[in-house]
């Protein structure tokens, strides 16, 4: 801070609270500005408590805001809205592109194709009366008083700067809130002291008295101006803290061994004036907030508002907005000594300071105040004397923003800000109890659903919440699915599942107007208990092994019991007369002529041909066939088996020849050849009736299917999987055992049988 101060006196490891005035005291500058900053250290460490290092308010969903860095074009664009960095406020008014900064003028354009880091750099400039701009209003002069500058203002800078990155694979996390940018932190130190008195030269002479000389009371301020290592680095100094400046309105360079610079004032007088100027900064507005010094030039004569100088070929670099000269008093090159040899360096009138090694940075400053009444400069002391201090300024803060990773011709942002929520934007659901429980398909949970919301430590009375069915099913209680915060804090809902599958509800809670309030959501799972998803041990039974549910298990012991689940399979739907179509029931008489035509067997699915078809030239069908029991044994028999005459000691099966065949629908049919036709019309009746006397009036007839064999056209014919399913099961109707139809046991591959009575007629 280049003011006219007295000095500056806030030190924060002072902790004072508050400067307190005495009556009737003079109110010195250096008291009023100590207050300043005892209560701007306050709210920064306040806010940098709360806050942390860094932080964005969050904004709503989608709004672009509080410093986020988007893509535009060929750099980025900075939302407006507020950062806090280290305490400190930054406030950008409107949406800036990069390279449009306010107080970052000439940002280096961006290469294509380079992967960046962007971020924030903040500091505070001090500026005076002067320095403003005459289109900003209010005006920090005060034009009434015609002319004085009674105060100085400190105004936070804030610059987004983009910092090229060697390694494109950088995260945010590699840039926390330790993180500096290169060449930034000045390691040097120095220390000032009033110098010592000398000694005598001999016993004649009276010797020199120590301690500052001077009649007035200057704060003497020594700034970097040249960066670089002891030796190279260079520093000026002024008696008056760089606090007298001035504009600069135009440049004569009629002679140019020795140009002319007219400036708008000259000073109050030759002390606090150009006058006794040994070197003039000119500088400007742009050069001031990229942190550059100006151009340092030799002063060798001035006449009023006319200052000669040296070394004119550096006086055409300073020609930006707003020029100005700022008066100095010394310069020199950083030197230093040793521990045991210290170099203290004599600015002028008892007034020493002795630089530390390390690297220096240009703008770093120290200020130190020389009182004449004491002869003392006044610097922090410990046990051997001066200790070396930190620069005393600028203090720059940074804040990670932004990575910029290249994305063909263009880059992608990923956002590196530290958000936070309002305070009054606090409230939360909680979680409270219910999930993680198990009941049966369609049961409801034993224990309800339990939220809390709330604002801090205290419950949120009457808050909606809404509960939502969002997997599996099931169904809430009465109260949801907005259930509503009772004086304990608490929301609940009973919750039914559903029969089967992840089972899931949603709890979300409502703002005022009865929308979802953003990230505020709770996820209650349960799971249905079935013994599919119950875990089973088989290594104690050998024949379960490889199974890991219940659910295994019991269909592998089904399978072992010949019960089990349900396969795709083919029914018989009925059993038709061709002869007529009407049905042929299981026990009952049949007469021979309706049999004769044929017999067709309706399936509930289309049945693949070759499955039942005969083969050529072959008049017997394996897979489905009619048999009868002709009585044992015959007239010629008897004789061979000794058996008396006309005595029926059992039956003898044979196979009728018959053609079957189906034409790739549901339909089987069975025919009987022709011979066998015949003989069945003309013979057979009368050979039974003559050898048994009448004894047999019908011949039980069997229709037998082979369910292992016979299968669906919907299945691949070399690997079928749909077979007959004919295993059928009967009741007692009307004095007979009638067939069940359609029936089976869910198992493929079973055999159909039925059996009638086949009589003459």
């Amino acid at each position: 801070m280049k003011g006219d101060f007295s000095r500056l006196t806030f030190r924060r490891d002072k902790h004072y609270s508050s400067v307190r005035m005495q009556q009737g005291r003079v109110l010195l500058d250096a008291e009023w500005n100590e207050q300043a900053d005892i209560q701007a250290q306050r709210a920064q460490a306040t806010t940098r408590d709360v806050i942390g290092p860094s932080g964005a308010p969050v904004s709503p969903l989608g709004q672009f805001r509080n410093f986020q860095v988007r893509i535009a074009g060929s750099a980025f664009e900075i939302a407006d809205g507020q950062l806090y960095v280290d305490g400190i406020l930054c406030e950008a008014t409107e949406i800036v592109p990069y390279d449009a900064q306010p107080d970052y003028p000439g940002a280096p354009a961006l290469v294509s194709g380079q992967a960046y880091h962007a971020y924030l750099d903040v500091w505070e400039r001090h500026q005076t009366a002067l320095e403003q701009s005459g289109d900003d209003q209010p005006q920090i002069r005060e034009v009434a008083l015609g002319g004085p500058d009674t105060t100085t203002r400190l105004k936070t800078i804030w610059q987004v700067k983009a910092q090229a990155l060697a390694n494109a694979a950088a995260t945010c996390a590699d840039f926390g809130p330790d993180w500096i940018p290169d060449g930034v932190a000045g390691a040097g130190r120095l220390r000032a002291d009033a110098a010592p008195a000398q000694p005598a030269a001999n016993d004649c002479l009276v010797p020199p008295g120590g301690g500052y000389r001077r009649l007035e009371n200057q704060l003497y301020r020594v700034e970097i101006h040249e960066a670089g290592a002891p030796g190279t680095a260079t520093y000026k100094w002024s008696r008056d803290n760089g606090s007298i400046l001035t504009k600069g309105v135009k440049v004569d360079a009629t002679t140019p061994a020795a140009p002319v610079i007219t400036v708008s004032d000259p000073g109050k007088d030759a002390v606090l004036g150009f006058a006794a100027a040994a070197w003039v900064e000119i500088s400007d507005e742009e050069r001031t907030l990229r942190n550059e010094p100006g151009v340092l030039l030799e002063v060798t004569a001035v006449k009023g508002d006319r200052i000669t100088l040296k070394n004119p070929a550096n006086l055409a670099l300073a020609t930006g907005t707003r020029p100005t000269v700022r008066r100095w008093d010394g310069i020199g090159t950083v030197q230093i000594g040793t521990p045991e040899a210290p170099k203290w360096v004599e600015l002028e009138d008892g007034v020493m300071v002795e630089f530390s090694d390390g690297a220096y940075v240009s703008g770093d400053y120290w200020t130190a105040p020389a009182r004449s009444l004491t002869g003392q400069v006044e610097w922090p002391r410990g046990a051997s004397g001066p200790v070396f201090e930190g620069r005393h300024g600028p203090t720059h803060h940074y804040a990670s923003l932004a990575l910029l990773i290249p994305a063909g011709d263009t880059w992608t942002a990923t956002d590196c800000r530290k958000l936070f929520p309002q305070l009054t934007a606090l409230t939360t659901l909680l979680y409270e109890g219910g999930d993680g429980q198990e009941a049966l398909p369609g049961q409801p949970l034993t224990l309800p659903l339990r939220v809390r919301v709330v604002n801090g430590q205290a419950p949120v009375i009457g808050a909606p919440v809404q509960f939502a069915l969002m997997a599996g099913g099931g169904s809430l209680s009465a109260n949801a699915p907005v259930a509503t915060i009772a004086p304990d804090g608490i929301a609940e809902c009973i919750w039914t599942l559903g029969l089967d599958g992840p089972q899931q509800v949603q709890a979300v809670l409502l703002d005022a107007g009865g929308n979802a309030a953003p990230g505020q959501v709770l996820d209650f799972n349960a799971t249905v208990s079935v013994a599919s998803q119950v875990a089973y041990d088989p290594t104690q039974c050998n024949n379960l092994g490889g199974v890991s549910t219940v659910q295994e298990a019991i269909d592998k012991l089904c399978g072992l019991l010949g019960v089990g689940p349900q396969d795709e399979v083919v029914h018989i739907v009925e059993v038709l007369a061709r002869a007529d179509g009407g049905p042929i029931e299981n026990d009952g008489d049949l007469p021979v002529e309706r049999l004769l035509a044929g017999i067709e067997i309706v399936c509930d699915r289309d049945i693949f041909p070759e499955s039942v078809s005969n083969r050529v030239d072959r008049f017997q069908n394996a897979v489905c066939f009619v048999t009868l029991d002709l009585p044992f044994p015959s007239r010629t028999q008897s004789q061979d088996w000794r058996a008396a005459p006309l005595t029926v000691l059992g039956f003898q099966t044979i196979t009728l020849a018959a053609e079957v065949s189906s034409e790739g629908n549901n339909v089987i049919r069975w025919r009987p050849t022709e011979p066998a036709s015949q003989w069945l019309r003309t013979s057979m009746f009368s050979a039974i009736e003559g050898n048994t006397h009448g004894q047999i009036g019908a011949v039980l007839t069997r229709l037998t299917l082979k369910g292992n064999f016979i299968w669906s056209r919907d299945t691949d014919p070399e690997k079928p999987e749909i077979y007959l399913d004919g295993n059928t099961f009967g009741a007692f109707v009307n004095g007979r055992t009638a067939a069940r139809l359609p029936r089976g046991d869910g198992r493929r591959g079973g055999d159909f049988e039925m059996w009638f009575w086949l009589r003459p007629g």
